[in-house]
């Protein structure tokens, strides 16, 4: 679903900076008084952000805590705008540890607040309580956030005279400040859209080349926000987003080492791809050598150099303008009715003797029911379609392949898959083979395809 977006009576463009940028610093604005800073116990019924999030699902639309009894719902702050990185919102999350437990989700939700500053009062780690009777949850832009219903299908930010000086207030803050540990994962695509809202940490990730030389958010292009391409050994991605108000906008990125990030789990403003928010520059930790890629593969500019070879059935592999995040390879065998097809998505060739230890990854992403698709090698394919019968493939085992066929937002990665074998060939091909029949035809979708000397 797409996001809910903050009404706000500036340029209607400016509301882009709500989620994904900062706008300049108010000084009319007073930070909330909060009395109560030393909450160690509440007065009232608390309930689970997994709870609070479930109350929108149930009703598919923006609804309001109306409940008899007083209701809160508790949680650590996880973001900062002390930078400038974050503007009127913080994140938090239900847990300072890196994973939840049954009776208590890790779930993260924001707060829509009129106010700039947060951070003097909502630190980084901070547990506090929020009082949710009044409160409206929805979306906004893909993440769970808690606001007011404006009556238009909008969240309305909170203002800041909803504070007061009482153990009624809005928000309750706790003394505790808890040291947050981040979930931490090897790909973005480990990553789900119930860490959405959430402090993660993506080890061995590396700057993109084409963005060597840039800053955070300072070029000429970045109006409200910059946006930067982080990619991983394995061939996964992910964008950095960077406001054009936070104070390190021009500061050049760094790109001589990899290492992890870490920051917010979120999405970008149009709900359509996921993005990583960083509190502050120290939350990118590049310490190792770059890995070097040898070739890649992301069907922005069509098949390029690779071949498709149809043996049975009229559906074949086509670029698809929906991938990860762009485009990517798509089949599907189903037509009316599921087909009979065995279609095969070919690469180049490609000499490895140059190299050291290379590795192979890719993601995919399954929709529907059918069968899996295959991954096979040959070292003697000419690459001559005519020859493709006569030559040998062999099957690559232990590929890792999309299993959700609910969703085309799941993307999983192949994980490395090592050539080292075929270090002394000097005519590899890789190929991707789709079936289906009349009992199912699964949608797979292939994308970021990569080889990497390591």
């Amino acid at each position: 679903m797409k996001a809910t977006k903050i009404l706000k009576t500036l340029v209607p463009a400016v509301a882009v900076a709500v989620t994904i940028a900062a706008c300049t610093q108010d000084t009319d604005y007073k930070t909330p008084t909060i009395s109560y800073d030393n909450v160690t116990d509440i007065e009232g019924d608390t309930t689970s952000i997994a709870a609070v999030q479930a109350r929108y699902d149930q009703a598919g639309e923006i609804t309001t805590f109306e409940d008899d009894t007083e209701l809160y719902v508790e949680g650590y702050v996880v973001s900062s705008d002390q930078s400038g990185n974050f503007y009127e919102e913080f994140y938090i999350q239900s847990t300072p540890n890196a994973e939840g437990t049954a009776e208590n989700p890790k779930r993260g939700i924001k707060l829509l607040i009129n106010e700039a500053s947060l951070y003097t009062k909502f630190d980084f780690g901070r547990k506090i309580w929020i009082h949710l009777n009044g409160l409206s949850v929805g979306l906004d832009s893909g993440v769970y956030a808690l606001g007011h219903d404006d009556g238009s299908g909008y969240l309305a930010q909170i203002e800041s005279w909803e504070f007061d000086e009482s153990e009624d207030g809005l928000i309750l803050r706790s003394s505790e400040v808890a040291t947050i540990e981040p979930k931490t994962v090897e790909s973005i695509s480990d990553l789900s859209s119930d860490d959405l809202g959430t402090y993660v940490e993506i080890q061995n990730l590396q700057l993109s080349e084409d963005d060597f030389g840039l800053t955070y958010a300072g070029e000429e292009a970045d109006s409200y926000q910059g946006e930067r391409t982080f990619e991983s050994c394995t061939g996964s991605s992910v964008t950095l987003y960077t406001s054009s108000y936070a104070d390190f906008k021009s500061l050049l990125v760094p790109s001589a080492n990899k290492g992890s990030i870490t920051g917010i789990f979120a999405r970008d403003y149009y709900d359509d791809y996921n993005v990583l928010m960083i509190n502050e520059t120290d939350d990118i930790q590049f310490t190792e050598g770059r890995c070097s890629t040898i070739y890649s593969q992301d069907f922005t500019e069509g098949f390029g150099e690779w071949t498709q070879v149809s043996v049975v059935g009229s559906q074949t592999w086509y670029v698809s303008q929906y991938g990860n995040p762009d485009y990517s390879a798509y089949i599907s065998g189903y037509s009316g009715s599921a087909q009979d097809n065995e279609d095969w998505l070919i690469t180049p060739s490609f000499d490895l003797t140059a190299y050291g230890p290379i590795t192979m990854s890719f993601e995919t992403a399954r929709r529907y029911t059918g069968n899996e698709i295959e991954t096979y090698i040959s070292t003697d394919y000419t690459g001559d379609e005519a020859d493709f019968a006569s030559a040998t493939w062999t099957l690559i085992e232990d590929v890792i392949y999309d299993t959700d066929t609910s969703t085309w937002y799941s993307w999983t990665n192949s994980g490395n898959i090592s050539l080292e074998d075929y270090a002394s060939e000097n005519n590899v091909h890789i190929a991707f083979k789709y079936t289906s029949d009349s009992s199912g035809a699964a949608g797979w979708e292939l994308d970021n395809f990569s080889l990497r000397e390591n």
